[in-house]
């Protein structure tokens, strides 16, 4: 998210935790980004509908959609 609003992107950020989507668009927006956000349980279908419409509420429009899931950066190795 940081690096697409880097480049010019305007960005909606949707997470199931309220701090993680505001700290996340206040880096963006901290650095002039274009960002917004919403709290959303993505499998629940009526919360990810209405991050959908918040996000074209906000932008007018969707040209992408990326889904990162449990991503921490952290290597893993598997045992066994």
């Amino acid at each position: 998210a940081v690096r697409c609003a880097t480049e010019g992107a305007s960005v909606f950020v949707v997470s199931r935790t309220r701090d993680h989507a505001r700290d996340l668009v206040d880096r963006i927006t901290a650095n002039g980004g274009k960002a917004a956000w919403a709290a959303a349980d993505l499998r629940v279908e009526t919360e990810a509908n209405a991050a959908v419409g918040a996000a074209l509420e906000h932008f007018g429009r969707i040209d992408g959609v990326f889904s990162v899931a449990g991503a921490a950066g952290v290597r893993l190795a598997r045992s066994g």
